[in-house]
């Protein structure tokens, strides 16, 4: 059974600044500003980025519109914070301290007020040190606004608790709220936290136990007769008599080394990175088997990506929204009281969705979406040699071309929005069953792994959204290229620095088109999941009864 959807509490405003102390010690402070849409609650988070040891007591101005006030709450202790004192906002702040020139009313002006405090007000962030001098850096001005709008400042002292976890060894976070704005899901929240906090950091041990276990979700029931199939455009996939088919997958994820070979680590070490499949014993990086006719039943898979008219046909018709709506569908425009794909679009990929949109589009049909070793299977063909893993590309060894025949250009203008190709715009980029846009058009929805306190899911098949990197590796860093190595048509492992490792210009393709890379993304909320990126088709297993009459 899948697990359910759901809303996140907050969405990103932004992230601000770092905040270095001009004294002893250096300490570093990013802080990050999320709302929830209506604008009745913000969560601040407070990250040191060097070492604190100790608990560090620091002073937070938060700035507000004058015209209402907020509690305050200690998110990560779950405790309610006092307010030392509230005053206009001026100074280094850059917050516009005269007086609210009417327009429109009360009411008007409120509003106003209000959005323009939510979306540029910025925390400042001041600490206690030797000398007594603290740290600050000064907010954005707002907009150009009228009426003229005016800022109260309210100050909170928080405490930051010392020797945390990997880089980040102080973290803090305030929850600021209306009153009587807080929902039963957040007071469950500050309640856990409290409960959490109880025990300091520093009494827990340092002692690695190992990674936490990962179950794969299993896939639902959904079987489908051939003729069914066929009408929504799925094409069989099988393996016969005694043909095998020898799943092989790297993740390319960049933390704990990456390969042997690897010349910027010292180690090779990748237990607990990536993914973990039924088989395993533990989540790492390289992931094999192979598999009989018996372990891997025939299945029908969309011969093409769900497009824009097929997702808009199953909006009308299950009248399907999605509980958590904030980025939804987000390339359609709006039409009458709902939205529809821009005419010319019809043809595309959809994007913008979940994992649970998908799933759900799916699950319309009476399909589901296909788990990884099947996508594979259906994108790479059994018909490899037994020395030696299959295909490095749909097509066969050879790399795309750069002609835009086997898979699209690669989008790298940041300057021009990103749309992918007509589903079927590259028939010479077929796997050998007949599936379109395997790789190179969007990045595919496939399985997901829980354990007992993430969830993520594998992504294949890469994106034509490639932008330019400005990084000392030419790399995208945290969703680079593909697997940390390539191999070509022999089989010779080559190993690049993370991502690309060449430049665009050189008609090189990233290594998430071959398909020995898959990518592992964190799944957080269906809001923050869905990217303009990521598409997805269906599967559905074989109706043997169906077949044998």
């Amino acid at each position: 059974m899948a697990p359910p959807s759901r809303t996140p509490l907050f969405e990103p405003f932004y992230t601000a600044f770092a905040l270095n102390a001009t004294k002893p010690p250096p300490t570093t402070f990013a802080v990050s500003k999320f709302a929830n849409a209506t604008e009745q609650r913000a969560l601040y988070l407070i990250v040191s980025t060097a070492d604190i040891g100790a608990n560090t007591t620091m002073e937070l101005e938060l700035p507000r519109a004058s015209t209402g006030t907020f509690e305050y709450y200690d998110a990560y202790r779950g405790k309610p914070l006092a307010v030392t004192r509230s005053v206009p906002c001026g100074g280094d702040s850059g917050l516009a301290g005269s007086e609210a020139t009417e327009s429109g009313g009360a009411s008007s002006r409120m509003v106003e007020e209000e959005a323009a405090a939510w979306r540029w007000g910025v925390p400042k962030v001041s600490a206690p040190s030797s000398s007594g001098a603290g740290l600050g850096a000064a907010a954005p001005s707002p907009p150009a606004a009228s009426p003229t709008i005016r800022f109260t400042c309210d100050y909170v002292s928080l405490s930051i608790e010392g020797q945390g976890i990997g880089a980040y060894a102080g973290i803090g976070a305030v929850l600021a709220a209306r009153p009587q704005s807080l929902s039963q899901t957040d007071r469950a929240l500050l309640k856990i936290m409290a409960e959490h906090t109880k025990t300091p950091l520093s009494n827990y041990s340092s002692r690695w136990r190992g990674p936490l276990p990962q179950a794969l979700v299993p896939s639902p029931n959904a079987t489908l007769d051939e003729g069914t199939a066929g009408a929504q455009g799925m094409v069989k996939v099988q393996l016969t008599g005694a043909q095998a088919f020898t799943f092989e997958v790297v993740g390319s994820e960049i933390e704990d080394g990456c390969c042997p070979f690897n010349p910027y680590n010292a180690y090779y070490d990748t237990l607990g990175v990536d993914v973990m499949y039924p088989w395993e014993k533990s989540p790492g990086r390289e992931h094999s088997r192979t598999f009989s006719t018996a372990d891997l039943p025939p299945f029908y898979i969309d011969e093409h990506l769900v497009t824009n008219q097929k997702f808009e046909h199953f909006m009308r018709s299950a009248a399907y929204q999605p509980r958590d709506e904030l980025n939804f569908l987000r390339h359609w425009v709006k039409h009458h009281l709902t939205k529809r794909p821009a005419q010319g679009t019809e043809q595309q990929p959809v994007r913008w969705v979940s994992l649970e949109d998908a799933r759900e589009y799916c699950a319309w049909r009476g399909a589901r979406l296909p788990q990884e070793v099947e996508w594979q299977l259906a994108a790479q063909g059994a018909d490899q040699e037994s020395r030696r893993p299959g295909r490095l590309y749909p097509w066969g060894d050879d790399a795309p071309d750069g002609s835009g025949k086997r898979v699209p250009k690669p989008r790298t203008d940041l300057s021009q929005p990103f749309a992918p190709d007509d589903v079927g715009s590259h028939p010479e980029g077929e796997s050998p069953y007949g599936v379109h846009d395997m790789v190179g058009s969007l990045w595919q929805w496939t399985s997901e792994f829980l354990d007992e306190r993430t969830r993520a899911a594998t992504l294949r098949g890469g994106s034509a959204y490639q932008p330019a990197s400005t990084d000392q590796f030419g790399d995208n860093w945290y969703f680079p290229g593909g697997a940390p190595y390539t191999v070509d048509a022999s089989r010779t492992p080559t190993f690049v620095p993370f991502g690309n490792g060449v430049p665009w210009g050189s008609g090189k393709y990233p290594r998430n088109y071959q398909l020995s890379s898959h990518a592992k993304l964190l799944l957080m909320a269906p809001s923050l999941d869905r990217s303009g990126g990521i598409g997805f088709r269906c599967a559905a297993d074989v109706n043997h009864t169906a077949a044998a009459l």
